[in-house]
């Protein structure tokens, strides 16, 4: 299977998981289960001819190792897992990583953004900051999605509507700016020879 069908492949699957995410704030493992079983098909197919297929289950099995410690923590929930492992068995594990690392980023600089915009932003670093003085102190972890230290601070999160953002979609975004990165250097390579 060449690249542009993986790329297009993966926007699909984010897309639509970044649909339920927005809309419904969890992404149903039927989505999953069915766009998976499709997957592996396309990737069996493709194994025939040119026998990939570890290279794409070791990015599936990369990306759920890493995820453990930010489960735990409640930094990312299992659906943001299933899409990054869907997306590491579809594109391989090195282009998955920099799928994760711009996710991150563009999810940070959203979230700064957003604290900022709703005026929360010295609250939530005084919660962050409590929550790792509790870790070093007590050396027990809790999810930090559910830790808060202060009273205001739930009240500011209320008077936001949201409390998290839909980190699917900065998925989608890394994605299509990989995409577009990948086509414009296919592009300038073909073009110049």
């Amino acid at each position: 299977m060449n690249m542009e069908v993986n790329y297009l492949l993966a926007i699909y699957i984010s897309m639509g998981a970044s649909y339920y995410d927005i809309r419904y704030r969890k992404i149903p493992n039927s989505y999953w289960l069915i766009n998976m079983v499709v997957i592996v098909i396309m990737k069996m197919v493709s194994w025939l001819y040119n026998y990939d297929l570890p290279v794409y289950i070791t990015g599936m099995i990369f990306v759920m190792i890493i995820h453990i410690l930010p489960f735990h923590i409640g930094i990312v929930y299992a659906g943001d897992i299933k899409l990054f492992m869907m997306l590491g068995f579809i594109l391989g594990c090195d282009i998955t990583i920099y799928i994760i690392a711009v996710s991150y980023i563009v999810g940070g600089v959203y979230a700064l953004i957003y604290m900022i915009y709703h005026q929360i932003l010295f609250s939530r670093l005084k919660n962050l900051y409590s929550y790792i003085q509790q870790i070093l102190l007590t050396g027990e972890i809790v999810a930090y999605r559910h830790f808060s230290n202060d009273d205001t601070i739930q009240h500011s999160l209320q008077r936001c509507h949201k409390k998290e953002i839909a980190f699917s979609v900065c998925a989608v975004l890394a994605i299509v700016i990989y995409s577009l990165r990948y086509l414009l250097l296919d592009y300038m390579q073909f073009r110049f020879i």
